[in-house]
């Protein structure tokens, strides 16, 4: 009897893919739900909200304070700026700021700027999964990262002490965001230095009372305990598609489906059946009372929570006309985030049935579509990024060379007929004028992508057409420079989920790829060089909002994981001797192609320059005060330091958004 991971299409491990999101969304947001949710949703709105800007306001520098519009990615710093009805309207020297302000629009509100305070564009998030985390909203986080730093004794024994005990006697014990990578170099791991493998055994150490479901950080693996896996077995025991799922015999006992699933679920076929089994009060379904409030609720929090960290702008990765129901009348009414969403196309009918793409040219309207998202390979945290050879043998990899989802190019046919065709879905978006949106993490899932892509755009038209963006390109191929000329000659962007280095530098150094290969992961100033723009993301929830979090860790490349690390951040660390806990000090990058990163940059990856992204005249006044300028930091300085500058406050459309 043999558990055989059906290793076909949309077999990822990412946060780009939530399975859950794709199993219940379809019957929860359905066109009542539309109806009541903005229904709701306007009885609540306020049409006239107090922080808006009633008069002009004229904002002013001092020698220590300074105002960055990021226009074409550069400073190009200002010694004040005039906002009026939600738009930018003069930007210069003070007198003539005044003159220009004075003269179309009367007496003004003078705000001058303290000592350290700053002025950006409102940052712009451009992976981020927002609608999809919805369904584990209450489940309680045991991530290894909080507070933007990484756990310093994260382990089984922290698991155990941190879980929620119900006080229902039937409830469950549910958990997300459990990461067993980030627990490498603790006391639990072994004497070789394998990485931590959550097993029933594990468990069961962990609690064996009560039934207990942990969700990875990926959001595509259940762990459940051994009376968890057993009630799932008694309850479906003799569903046929059940024991197709899980390739079980006829005479399957309960002994040997432990033994098959050892506690690990993964992807949705076989995640539902746990879901499922979990008490129907503890999990969001069609029969959830109180549904549109949940959301409401939960779209409230998370855009409050991003708009704290400066965040005017986000784009959803794996966008889906049930997530338009939800974000549409929730952002028409309140005006809080611009938001885009790259539409999630999973084979060959998908990319057919889509029509010709429009750009949305009205700015006003605070959701549009952004591009064409393809999923290629899984994480290499989760050991199912896609790669050219196997995985360290410290990784204990169960696919030694990652999963892929397509049909690998050149090749023209599927013999076992289970994976799209690559090149002629990629061919058929761009024929509808689609901007790509490839998720490619490992080496091979890079390669073949830039392959694909370089042979269906269209190379005379590049400058002119969409930027298409390939998504975490964490670890280039070895060949890197003719990759890099393949990207730079088709206008071909890198979007980088800058927490690998920071969060996960260390086990990719030490027991996933080793030295050499790891130095390969995030390129970021060899990009640069090759005048090939990129962004920073956090692909939340993978890893938490912050965007300054996001420039520090691409500023300084220190691998917080290193023990010796983890410890002295724990003192207080003041240490200037980083060098020997970078990961690839060479690809560090300074303070102004940081901020381009999560600025302009970003928005022109989204295809949202017209709307955020710079600082311009008749442009939405979408912008963020800091408490100190993030261009001062260095390499050293930055550490644990960028991310932890204070946002004091954000503005969209000329509103404050926060603090409220």
């Amino acid at each position: 009897m043999k558990h055989d991971h059906k290793h076909d299409e949309n077999c990822t491990h990412c946060a780009c893919d939530n399975p859950l999101f794709k199993k219940y969304a379809p019957e929860i947001f359905n066109s009542k739900f539309k109806k009541d949710f903005t229904e709701l949703i306007k009885r609540n709105s306020n049409p006239e909200p107090s922080n808006s800007n009633k008069r002009p306001i004229i904002y002013y520098t001092n020698d220590q304070s300074a105002i960055y519009t990021m226009q074409n990615g550069e400073l190009n710093q200002k010694e004040a700026m005039g906002v009026y009805d939600g738009k930018i309207v003069a930007l210069g020297i003070l007198q003539d700021v005044v003159s220009a302000v004075r003269g179309n629009y009367g007496e003004f509100e003078w705000i001058g700027l303290s000592n350290g305070e700053t002025i950006i564009p409102g940052f712009v998030e451009p992976h981020v999964h927002i609608v999809s985390s919805f369904f584990i909203d209450d489940w309680k986080s045991l991530s290894g990262i909080e507070d933007q730093k990484l756990v310093p004794e994260y382990n089984i024994e922290y698991l155990q002490k941190n879980i929620r005990i119900p006080d229902k006697l039937e409830d469950w014990i549910l958990a997300k965001e459990v990461d067993p990578a980030l627990m490498y170099g603790s006391k639990d791991g072994d004497k070789d230095g394998h990485l931590i493998t959550l097993d029933l055994n594990t468990l069961d150490s962990i609690n064996k009372e009560k039934p207990l479901v942990f969700l990875s950080s990926s959001a595509h693996t259940f762990y459940a305990n051994t009376i968890a896996s057993i009630r799932v077995y008694e309850l479906y025991r003799y569903d046929l598609d059940f024991k197709k799922t899980f390739n079980l015999t006829e005479n399957c006992t309960e002994e040997g489906f432990l033994t098959v699933t050892n506690g690990q679920f993964q992807e949705a076929d076989e995640m539902i059946w746990v879901y499922k089994t979990i008490p129907e009060e503890q999990r969001i379904t069609e029969k959830t009372k109180d549904v549109i409030h949940k959301v409401n609720e939960y779209l409230t929090k998370f855009f409050n929570k991003a708009s704290s960290h400066g965040f005017t702008y986000m784009n959803d990765a794996s966008f889906s006309k049930d997530q338009l129901k939800i974000l549409s009348p929730f952002l028409e009414e309140k005006n809080i985030m611009k938001v885009s969403g790259a539409m999630t196309v999973e084979n060959l009918k998908d990319a057919t049935d889509f029509d010709v793409y429009t750009p949305y040219i009205d700015t006003s309207n605070n959701v549009r579509i952004s591009a064409a998202k393809l999923v290629y390979d899984g994480s290499n945290q989760g050991l199912t990024g896609y790669q050219e050879k196997p995985y360290c043998e410290k990784a204990n990899a169960t696919f030694k060379t990652g999963l892929y989802n397509f049909i690998n190019p050149p090749e023209t046919e599927d013999k076992e007929g289970n994976k799209p065709d690559y090149i002629e879905m990629a061919r058929k978006l761009v024929e509808k004028e689609w901007p790509l949106m490839i998720h490619a993490n490992g080496d091979a899932a890079v390669a073949n992508t830039l392959k694909v892509m370089s042979g269906v755009l269209d190379k005379k038209n590049f400058k002119t057409g969409p930027i298409n963006r390939i998504e975490h390109c964490s670890i280039m191929p070895e060949d890197t420079e003719k990759y890099f000329t393949i990207m730079k000659n088709y206008n071909i962007q890198p979007s980088f989920l800058i927490g690998h280095v920071g969060y996960w530098g260390y086990v990719f150094k030490e027991a996933i790829f080793g030295n050499d290969k790891a130095n390969n992961l995030d390129l970021c100033k060899s990009m640069i060089d090759k005048k090939i723009p990129i962004s920073l993301h956090s692909d939340y929830p993978v890893t938490p909002l912050g965007a300054l979090r996001m420039m520090e860790q691409a500023i300084t490349r220190v691998m917080e994981g290193d023990p010796k690390v983890k410890v002295d951040i724990e003192n207080n660390w003041t240490c200037e001797k980083l060098d020997e806990y970078r990961l690839n000090g060479d690809e560090k990058i300074c303070p102004e192609e940081a901020l381009a990163a999560v600025t302009y940059n970003a928005a022109r990856q989204c295809g949202a320059e017209e709307w955020v992204g710079t600082l311009t005249l008749d442009k939405s006044a979408d912008f963020v005060i800091l408490k100190e300028n993030p261009i001062n930091m260095n390499e050293t300085t930055a550490f644990m330091k960028m991310r932890n500058i204070e946002v004091l406050e954000t503005w969209v459309n000329g509103t404050k958004v926060y603090p409220k």
